[in-house]
């Protein structure tokens, strides 16, 4: 019982973090100081999240994995499965690592 305790705290925090961030993409759509493709890129974003239920939006960053290959010089990482709609949508939630990288991007660490 204290674990659905738990896990329906972490539900309203996200539900709450993502009705913000609505918020936040509906206002930047009128701010007529921001570049014309990040206003495209937001309400692309902003659609996507009005269709998408709690959910499906769970079950979607499911499929994002890590891979870690080992060498002689260290291991290299890579993430894959995700858009840049995905790393917007992080960003804005202020999930560090996402920040414009590229999605082939690799990170080495020794």
């Amino acid at each position: 019982m204290f674990c659905q305790f738990v896990g329906l705290g972490y539900h309203c925090f996200l539900h709450t973090k993502i009705k913000e961030l609505k918020e936040k993409l509906e206002w930047s759509l009128c701010d007529k100081k921001l570049p014309e493709r990040d206003k495209d890129q937001n309400a692309d974003l902003l659609k996507w999240l009005k269709k998408q239920s709690m959910q499906s939006l769970i079950d979607w960053f499911d499929c994002i994995e890590l891979t870690s290959l080992r060498s002689e010089d260290g291991t290299v990482t890579q993430r894959g499965g995700d858009t840049k709609r995905d790393r917007l949508f992080f960003t804005l939630l202020g999930i560090p690592g996402f920040e414009e990288k590229p999605q082939n991007q690799l990170k080495v660490s020794p």
